[in-house]
């Protein structure tokens, strides 16, 4: 599966579908990303079999190979001219696309390390803006946030934890630099936004943000999600009267599937009211610029600290939650029957053998014909999802939630991904 996040940047871009892209020096996750956001991108990818083989068919229209020998781009203007870490562009070329390519109302974006350097040696006229925005981890992008001011940076550096004691550890360190003041740890892979014009920066989401929710916004911190086929970026928005949203944004019909079936658990979850429980509400659901949008309150967090083991709060949280929507179901029309048997009709023969004996156990008739007591479930419950304060349990990502979701799978969820992909399991508190 080809990884798209390093392109979640394009977010911030004040660029309609229709307008054209130049893309130099990039990967291919980053093109299919560009090309699921705009209608026309001209790149110069060296493999394009690679290309024309990974590339979902209907997005290779979109993508038009240049001879950059024959400086094919010459004479051409662009809407969005994108720079990035595959080659290195010297200073004159940069100047000549900036002035001679890139349209009055355009952006440059310039990815990764060294050519982020140069994006202010371009800064000749007074109405050029440039804007810098910090990617961690470099190789695997997961988190991007201004570099301007402490205060974004620390929201920034804290919107998302890794699971891994290194990855904590080196946010740690990130976040104790930046209280100082120093952010050229952050620069070295940046991605920088040039614009020609202020005045043209009006199209983008945190403005159509503006415009929807009646509060202002400064800027957006961007986590980057999975990469799988229902990946979604998440924004922080930041309100300037400090009630931060938080917004889903999906530009695949998966990615947007899951976001609604979010909504439809938020909107189940609305009259859940107990005392010491924080949950988001959701606000709207709408479209920007081809992309899916939905916007939801933001669950404050007074720390990021992960709670690995399973609390009491967990608990009464969970039996609270196995109120709504309790049914008695045949197993066979339960969502997660339905989901064993389409994995296991792609992904037979890469099962265990004493995982297929119990699965095919579980698909048997006379199984499937058992009736089971169904109810909400989270679906995603993890403990980086969750946070649990002295007297406050606050869970949030309710996009895998299921109304049909099985007793006890999400307390089997919480201990089996933490154990695999934190480990190891501490037991219960």
């Amino acid at each position: 599966m080809i990884d798209e996040r390093g392109a979640s940047w394009k977010v911030l871009l004040p660029s309609k579908p229709e307008a054209t892209l130049l893309a130099l020096g990039l990967n291919l996750g980053q093109l299919v990303s560009l090309a699921r956001s705009w209608s026309r991108v001209d790149h110069d990818f060296y493999n394009h079999r690679e290309v024309q083989s990974a590339v979902p068919k209907r997005l290779l229209s979109r993508l038009t190979l240049l001879d950059i020998s024959d400086a094919a781009y010459k004479g051409k203007i662009y809407d969005v001219i994108v720079l990035g870490i595959l080659r290195t562009f010297d200073l004159s070329t940069i100047k000549k696309l900036f002035y001679d390519n890139l349209s009055d109302h355009g952006v440059m974006v310039f990815t990764g390390d060294p050519n982020c350097k140069l994006s202010s040696l371009i800064l000749k006229k007074n109405d050029v803006v440039l804007k810098k925005y910090a990617v961690l981890p470099p190789d695997s992008p997961r988190i991007i946030f201004p570099l301007s001011g402490r205060v974004l940076r620390r929201k920034g550096l804290l919107f998302h934890q890794p699971g891994s004691w290194r990855g904590q550890l080196g946010v740690l360190a990130c976040t104790w630099l930046s209280s100082l003041g120093w952010v050229s740890h952050l620069e070295k892979n940046a991605v920088s936004l040039v614009y020609k014009d202020i005045d043209h920066m009006g199209y983008s989401l945190r403005n159509w943000l503006s415009a929807r929710s009646g509060k202002q916004f400064e800027e957006l911190i961007l986590y980057c999600g999975s990469d799988t086929d229902r990946r979604k970026i998440t924004a922080l928005a930041i309100a300037e009267s400090k009630e931060d949203l938080v917004v889903k944004i999906a530009d695949s019909f998966l990615g947007k599937k899951a976001i609604i079936q979010e909504g439809l658990a938020l909107q189940a979850l609305s009259g859940m009211g107990k005392r010491g429980l924080c949950l988001p509400e959701l606000i709207l659901e709408d479209e920007w610029a081809g992309y899916f949008i939905q916007v939801q309150t933001s669950v404050p967090k007074k720390s990021k600290s992960q709670t690995r083991q399973l609390t009491r709060q967990h608990i009464d949280f969970l039996a609270e939650l196995a109120r709504i929507g309790r049914q008695s179901l045949v197993f066979s029309e339960t969502s997660c029957c339905k989901e064993i048997v389409y994995l296991f009709s792609q992904r037979e023969n890469d099962i265990p053998g004493v995982l297929r004996r119990i699965v095919s156990k579980i698909l048997s008739s006379t199984f499937q014909k058992c009736t089971v007591i169904c109810h909400r479930t989270h679906g995603d419950f993890a403990p980086w999802n969750i946070h649990v304060g002295r007297k406050k349990i606050s869970i949030w990502d309710w996009e895998d939630s299921l109304d049909d979701g099985l007793v006890y799978t999400d307390i089997f969820h919480f201990i089996i991904r933490q154990a695999i992909l934190v480990g190891p399991w501490p037991g219960v508190n």
